[in-house]
């Protein structure tokens, strides 16, 4: 992930390249179970999910960064005030406009 190494993921977390090794390998069978089985349940039939996961993946283009990226929420109650105080600051706050 983010183009890392086994060796500096290892060395990120202690522990040896053989770990991460294992530990990637069994998520990705995990996940692929997962897929399958939603496949399945969306109308698939085992054949064609299996196909379906053949694709090699380095063929697509897909930005995950900009996919995963959370929409802008709601204002939070600081930025509310602040908008608000920004308002204040009109032409009526200066005296220049007519009185409210």
């Amino acid at each position: 992930m983010d183009e890392r190494t086994l060796a500096e993921i290892a060395r990120t977390l202690a522990v040896h390249e053989s770990t991460i090794s294992r530990k990637l390998d069994k998520l990705a069978k995990s996940v692929r179970k997962q897929i399958l089985a939603a496949l399945e349940r969306k109308g698939m039939s085992r054949r064609q999910a299996e196909e379906a996961l053949e694709v090699d993946v380095r063929d697509l283009r897909l930005n995950l960064r900009e996919k995963m990226a959370q929409e802008p929420g709601p204002l939070t109650f600081s930025e509310k005030k602040a908008e608000i105080r920004a308002e204040d600051v009109g032409p009526r706050a200066s005296g220049l406009g007519p009185p409210g």
